[in-house]
């Protein structure tokens, strides 16, 4: 092979790993983007469950969410996953933080 070719040749496998490179960051951005948008929506679900349930705020349902977490050192996310899943949280313990 020609040094000229080799040349080209070099400068095209930097380019594609350059590209492999970037691909692979943006797949890990998107990935960590669709995981917050799940969260998301998964706190804006747990936050109108409680609304209809409860009667609250859209502030007050979010503020319950994080209370609760807080005083059983858990995250939110964790938190409004188990009300939307349909365990019986936040009832009268919740309340008491009102």
């Amino acid at each position: 092979m020609r040094d000229g070719d080799e040349q080209s040749l070099q400068a095209a496998i930097e380019v594609a790993m350059r590209r492999h490179a970037e691909t692979t960051r943006l797949e890990e951005q998107v990935g960590r983007l669709e995981t917050a948008i799940e969260r998301r929506a998964t706190i804006e679900r747990a936050k109108g469950i409680l609304m209809e349930r409860h009667g609250l705020s859209d502030r007050t349902a979010f503020e319950r969410l994080r209370t609760h977490a807080r005083s059983r050192n858990r995250t939110v996310i964790d938190v409004a996953s188990a009300v939307t899943e349909g365990h019986g949280l936040l009832g009268d313990s919740a309340r008491a933080g009102e």
